[in-house]
């Protein structure tokens, strides 16, 4: 089973990562984040200012999507399927994350003191759905049968829990 989904980081604009899970260990979103940070702040200051992005590197995608001076940064293998869809969902999933820690963001953005540990709960969350998505992708490649991406499944996980 080859698994197209490498890495999921959430970071402030700036590339302080708040949020990693990471199937691929050898990716290192402490290296990651700041630079794909600089890319933004040079492309917006050259007039190519987007909220979203897409790189290819060696044999990997990276999808960084932007709101309000937070990065939600995907890394998968070249070969993702149904990119426009992970995209959109992807945006989502910012938006979610954005409603759920807006006062610790706002924080952040302030330059004030915030406890980094808040975010731990929001990535257990996505580590154990990511672990039960691989096992999921598993039982149905042995069936034949089609499956949800990961985000999709994310994005309703989340807003359970940002109900509560």
């Amino acid at each position: 089973m080859r698994l197209q989904f490498k890495m999921i980081v959430f970071a402030t604009e700036n590339g302080l990562p708040l949020v990693s899970v990471k199937i691929d260990k050898n990716l290192d979103e402490k290296f990651l984040t700041p630079f794909f940070s600089s890319i933004h702040q040079y492309s917006d200051r050259g007039g190519l200012d987007s909220n979203e992005t897409r790189i290819l590197i060696k044999d990997l995608e990276i999808v960084i999507n932007r709101k309000n001076k937070i990065m939600l940064i995907g890394v998968f293998s070249e070969d993702l399927k149904k990119l426009p869809s992970i995209q959109e969902n992807m945006y989502r999933m910012l938006e979610l994350f954005e409603k759920m820690y807006k006062e610790e963001l706002t924080a952040i953005d302030n330059g004030e003191a915030v406890d980094m540990s808040i975010f731990k709960k929001f990535e257990v969350l996505i580590e154990n759905q990511i672990q039960s998505y691989i096992e999921e992708v598993k039982n149905i490649e042995n069936e034949n049968k089609p499956r949800q991406s990961i985000f999709g499944k994310l994005i309703s996980i989340i807003k359970n829990h940002a109900k509560q």
